[in-house]
């Protein structure tokens, strides 16, 4: 990977870890702020679930900070970003159809599916 591309992807894992990990942390301490993302009302159950959410965004996040560093990372691990991203993505796009006020989940369809597109660009190439 040449020296422009690996400072994009550098940008984009530090982009993506502070996002995941300060999605993590907020999910954590005030789950029912997830709720906002996903225009849902949120029961007992529902919180739990948040947390969880909110704990797992917040290790994507951990993974991402260690990866930023590392030139091969985005090589060893560019199906789990790009499931990651366009799997979330697209499930904050539907939810975004369903929703009252689709706008946030909107938008971070959008951001995760730029992400993806980010990923996907910045991958290495294959050698035949």
């Amino acid at each position: 990977m040449n020296m422009d591309r690996t400072r994009l992807a550098r940008l984009l894992f530090l982009a993506g870890a502070l996002g995941e990990m300060g999605v993590g942390v907020i999910g954590l301490a005030w789950p029912r702020i997830l709720s906002l993302l996903l225009d849902v009302t949120l029961d007992a159950g529902g919180l739990l679930v948040a947390r969880m959410l909110a704990a797992a965004a917040l290790a994507i996040g951990l993974t991402w900070w260690l990866a930023r560093k590392d030139p091969d990372a985005l090589a060893r691990n560019a199906g789990g970003f790009l499931v990651y991203n366009f799997g979330i993505g697209a499930l904050f796009l539907l939810q975004a159809f369903a929703a009252a006020r689709p706008l946030i989940p909107a938008l971070l369809g959008v951001v995760h599916v730029g992400a993806g597109l980010g990923f996907l660009a910045l991958r290495p190439r294959q050698r035949p």
